[in-house]
């Protein structure tokens, strides 16, 4: 959801309602959501220009309250537990019914009697509070109707836990339901008008109860609760146990829409475990909410994820998938008790947990810190996550003792509301403004308003002089509120000056519905974009534009009217053509490129818009394919040093190392070819030319390289010292036979043997690459040496070898 914050003038209408401190006339802020696919697809950032509009603010109206009870003879406690209403807003409650009880709340009578202990009622009016129908299913044992909802078809699902057999089919059927242990869950299913579909069981041993029903888009079925020691949660023919490991641990369950088993998990530790509220986000996953203690795997499957309470115990938030696995469990609390009452989920998969707890507790369930703490004993708190259980805000509100049953609902622009009872004095304004109401006799009913961000709009309560609950609160498809629990003796259940009172000498149910009116909102988008902008209209405007307007509705009837205020800034683009040599490093995006390409990158202008360079690279390198190699050369003789490379247009330059450096060389006296690849040296000596040569060679766009370095060796005609060269081989090597002589890239002149002492004992000339001489007219066995020079008379190599 996308949000504006508007700001209102008005004056409050209504005795029994605080709005962010009376006055004669106040400012109340508060924010409404935007539809979340329209932020989703139109990139919408709504910034929140307050705009003052003056208009007197209505409070919430009653529209109706009803009561379920009796004062005939054998009249008992009859409880409201929950509330909920279907897509024509009817409105359906469940909750205990003891002793007879008339449900019709209007002139008619529609009575319904417990057959022993408390029964379960279920109870269905119209929109404007008109009876349609009501059940009961119960046993001599006790049976409490805990959790409704229903589905797209109207359908009414309700689940709670019953104690030996128990009849689960209202009407003149049977449909007979059996615990196995001191009470087990059941799941039943009606049509809108109240007919039994079907119902189910799901227990053990132990004491096991279910608080809480939720059903998505298929109809498939979700209940979560607490068992103990093991429990069959397939409630079909099969069989699918789970075992508690110390004391009550959490399950959930899945049922499909005939209410088949599909899966079920448990999850907790030695302690005790409650699964209190669930509901299922946008993609089918579901989120529990409740309380544990100690050390408990929050981890269903295989794996282990352990959170540890501070405390004697602390709130728990999970999610798993629609296949029952795990996804992420955070804990909140402190050292007293902390416990989850209820979960809601908005459009946004934004998740608002209440409940109570008492001292100082951190509501942030990552690394950060966010605490509050109580005002006396237990205190409300409303704590909003998003949909990674990431903290967003916590809020809570109480008074000198207690705050009871802590339950919350969401209007569709995202407001909080919440229910519950206290005693004696409490403040229910969260923030730093001051609320107070004071409780007429025992417990007195609350309900308040919070805006999205978590900030105190209104706040009512309802006295009488005995015990009064609030136990939970809905908000219609129309934007009404409704709300239910329990009261006792006479209370008015109009906040306003007007009077509706409702008495009951017993317990009595209370169902109640109060119009929540509003004016229509007013803001300013103020945008700055690039280029062009895709407004939440549905029209791009590429120029700038003050003057546009849309109208959003939302389920309630309340209209925001949004101005556009636009300025277009714009984007640009820019490129460069570069020649670098082997590499470049581009400012552009900070890489370094190798090879000749195009290349982009995307920048940040002064306006804040994307800007695309591009980069025309060609990356020049000198190839040299053959490095020169070592020469040889007889005093008096020429040599010529040489290479290959792939450059076309290539510039040379040959240099000699001069004892000091290497210095140029020119085309004069000894030296020829210093501008080419080939360097020729005539008349070479031993002072002058028996150094290192090497070449510098540049390519056209001026990137150059050097060659490796070679070495020209000048000898006399009577050295017999080695001379390696590698292009020249030798082999066998020690010979008895022949020996045989090559040379790569070269043409053998003329080949001298030489004995140990230097004296020559064969010299051959040949006209080729490869030579070989016959041994058998040498004197004698021993060392060796092979002088190969080349048709020039340099010696190309002298390789010492043996005879044997």
């Amino acid at each position: 959801m996308a949000i504006l914050c508007v700001s209102l003038v008005g004056t409050p209408l209504g005795l029994g309602v605080i709005l962010a401190g009376i006055a004669a006339k106040i400012i109340v802020t508060f924010c409404i959501l935007l539809p979340f696919y329209l932020l989703m697809i139109m990139k919408i950032s709504i910034l929140c220009l307050l705009l003052m509009i003056s208009f007197n603010l209505t409070s919430q109206t009653l529209e109706w309250v009803k009561q379920f009870g009796g004062t005939a003879p054998g009249a008992g406690a009859n409880y409201g537990f929950a509330v909920a209403t279907d897509a024509s807003s009817n409105v359906l409650t469940i909750g205990d019914l003891r002793g007879t009880a008339d449900f019709d709340p209007g002139s008619g009578t529609y009575n319904l009697m417990s057959s022993g202990g408390p029964d379960v009622f279920v109870s269905k009016l119209d929109s404007s509070g008109n009876f349609i129908w009501a059940n009961k299913m119960g046993s001599t044992g006790f049976d409490y109707g805990r959790g409704i909802t229903t589905d797209a078809a109207g359908n009414v699902y309700i689940i709670g836990m019953f104690q030996n057999t128990v009849d689960f089919n209202p009407g003149s059927g049977v449909f007979n339901l059996t615990s196995n242990g001191d009470a087990d869950i059941y799941i039943v299913k009606l049509d809108p008008n109240g007919n039994f579909i079907w119902a189910k069981s799901i227990g053990g041993s132990g004491f096991d109860s279910a608080s809480s029903i939720s059903v998505d888009y298929q109809g498939n079925v979700y209940s979560t609760g607490t068992f103990l020691n093991t429990v069959d949660f397939d409630p079909g023919a099969g069989t699918y146990n789970l075992s508690s490991i110390g004391g009550n641990d959490v399950f959930v369950s899945k049922l499909d829409a005939n209410g088949n088993f599909i899966w079920a998990i448990s999850t907790g530790g030695t302690g005790y475990d409650i699964g209190s509220s669930l509901v299922i986000d946008q993609a089918g996953q579901i989120i529990v909410a409740g309380r544990f203690s100690g050390t408990a795997d929050f981890d269903p499957g295989t794996g282990t994820y352990n959170l540890n309470s501070a405390g004697s115990q602390d709130i728990f938030v999970s999610k798993i998938d629609s296949t029952g696995d795990f996804i992420w469990a955070k804990s909140m609390g402190g050292i007293d008790s902390d416990r989850a009452t209820r979960i809601k989920i908005d459009d946004s998969d934004n998740l608002f947990l209440s409940g109570l707890f008492s001292g100082t507790s951190d509501f942030d369930p990552g690394a950060g810190v966010f605490n509050l703490t109580s005002a006396g004993n237990d205190d409300m708190f409303v704590v909003k996550l998003d949909a990674n259980g990431n903290f967003i805000w916590a809020k809570s509100f109480g008074g000198i003792s207690d705050v009871y049953d802590a339950r919350i609902a969401l209007d569709a622009s995202g407001n909080v509301y919440t229910i519950g009872s206290f005693q004696y004095i409490v403040d229910l304004d969260p923030g730093p403004g001051v609320a107070d109401f004071t409780s007429a006799g025992y417990n007195d009913v609350f309900i308040s308003k919070l805006d999205a961000f978590g900030d105190f709009v209104w706040a009512i309560h309802f006295s009488g002089i005995n015990v009064d609950n609030g136990m939970d609160i809905k908000v219609d498809p129309s934007g009404s509120l409704l709300a239910t629990g329990y009261f006792q003796s006479t209370i008015d259940f109009d906040p306003t000056s007007g009077t509706s009172n409702m008495t009951s000498p017993y317990v009595d149910v209370f169902v109640l519905k109060f119009d929540i009116p509003c004016s229509p909102a007013y803001a300013t988008d103020v945008r700055t974009e690039c280029d062009s902008l895709l407004w939440m209209d549905g029209i791009v405007y590429t120029a700038n534009n003050s003057s546009a307007t849309h109208t959003v509705s939302n389920p309630s009837g309340c209209d925001s009217v949004i101005t556009l205020n636009l300025t277009i800034a714009q984007s640009n683009t820019g490129s460069e053509i570069i020649t670098a040599c082997n590499s470049f490093t581009w400012s552009a995006d900070g890489n370094t490129y190798n090879s000749t390409g195009m290349y982009t990158a995307t920048l940040t202008n002064a306006a804040g818009c994307d800007s695309t360079a591009t980069l025309d690279l060609t990356i020049a390198t000198v190839d040299i394919t053959t490095q020169p190699t070592d020469q040889t050369a007889n005093v008096g003789n020429s040599a010529t040093i040489d290479f290959s490379d792939g450059v076309s247009g290539g510039v040379y330059q040959w240099q000699m190392d001069a004892g000091t450096g290497y210095a140029d060389l020119s085309n004069a006296g000894q030296f020829s070819g210093v501008n080419s690849n080939t360097l020729n040296i005539s008349a070479v000596t031993m002072s002058n030319n028996n150094t290192n040569y090497r070449c510098i060679v540049a390519e056209p766009s001026g990137c150059s390289d050097t060659t490796d370095v070679a070495n020209l060796t000048v000898l006399t005609s009577s050295s017999i010292v080695e001379q390696h060269n590698s292009i020249i081989q030798l082999f066998p090597n020690p010979a008895n036979q022949s020996i045989t002589i090559t040379a790569a890239h070269h043409t053998i002149g003329q080949i001298i043997i030489s004995n140990i002492l230097g004296k020559e004992v064969m010299n051959k000339s040949f006209a080729s690459n490869r030579a070989q001489l016959n041994l058998k007219n040498l004197a004698s066995k021993g060392t060796y040496y092979a002088k190969v020079l080349d048709s020039n008379g340099n010696v190309i190599a002298i390789k010492k070898w043996i005879y044997h």
